[in-house]
């Protein structure tokens, strides 16, 4: 199997300048504003919707890169500027 490491730019798969992957699901929790108004609020790294067992949650959880990182900055809008590495199964 081939797996596709997307970054936005060069400096994000070197770097490790972007810290969330798409896949990444994130905590939420709700916040008050000044005018009394609930609001949802991003928080923290909670797990990958890719990849199901540990070892790749524990990833998620600590802002990690696995061989199917995609860089939540790495959107159609900027699609010429992406940097991809693939990678076989057998390869690290």
């Amino acid at each position: 199997m081939i797996h596709k490491m997307i970054g936005c730019s060069e400096e994000c798969l070197r770097l490790a300048c972007c810290d969330f992957c798409r896949y990444v699901i994130q905590d939420y929790f709700f916040n008050e504003d000044k005018d009394g108004n609930m609001q949802i609020v991003n928080g923290g790294p909670n797990g990958c919707s890719l990849h199901k067992d540990k070892e790749h949650q524990n990833i998620a959880k600590n802002c990690g890169h696995c061989q199917d990182f995609h860089c939540v900055n790495a959107t159609e809008d900027n699609k010429d500027n992406w940097i991809v590495k693939e990678f076989a199964d057998e390869e690290h």
